[in-house]
């Protein structure tokens, strides 16, 4: 009778230890550090303004530096975070 209960309690431990790594997976590509965060949000922010001139686009990334007085690769984000919340329309 002991045997039986045994498999149900791996199966959850198993499941719940699949479950942490997913979620430590996730927070780590969500933190963007490093090189590979800086080419990522470079080419998250060519992809989102895609239909937007290369003029527009360095405008758009100076205006946010200007104004937040950040780096380059956080004014993208900003700017890519604005545009993906839908707060203002670049129509």
């Amino acid at each position: 009778m002991e045997d039986t209960t045994i498999l149900p309690a791996a199966a959850v431990a198993v499941g719940l230890l699949g479950l942490l790594g997913f979620a430590a997976v996730k927070w780590r590509s969500r933190r963007g550090s490093g090189a590979v965060g800086a080419a990522a949000i470079e080419r998250e922010f060519r992809n989102v303004y895609a239909m937007t001139s290369k003029e527009r686009q360095e405008t758009i990334i100076s205006g946010w530096m200007d104004r937040k007085h950040c780096s380059r690769h956080e004014a993208m984000r900003l700017a890519i975070e604005e545009r993906r919340n839908g707060q203002r329309s670049w129509r």
